[in-house]
């Protein structure tokens, strides 16, 4: 298992959510669940590498552990229905 924290910069909140995973999961999965905790339709959601550009739609499918061995653990959520 491995804890993923993404730091929301839509709604509210601004404390960094942790979410728990097994390393093989695909990250959309796990987007999509951090997503519904956020109310956020993932068509309307940018994740970005903290430092870094968004993650490719190819990024999306690849496995969680994969996403954290090239980037860390620390990501930032983007609502591009408010950006766009």
């Amino acid at each position: 298992m491995i804890i993923i924290r993404f730091l929301p910069t839509v709604g509210v909140t601004r404390e960094e959510i942790p979410f728990e995973t097994p390393e093989t999961v695909q990250l959309q999965k796990v987007l999509n669940e951090v997503g519904k905790k956020l109310n956020l339709n993932m068509d309307d959601i940018a994740i970005y590498p903290l430092g870094s550009t968004a993650l490719s739609p190819s990024e999306y499918i690849t496995s969680v552990g994969e996403i954290v061995a090239k980037y860390g653990v620390r990501f930032r959520i983007i609502n591009r229905g408010d950006v766009g």
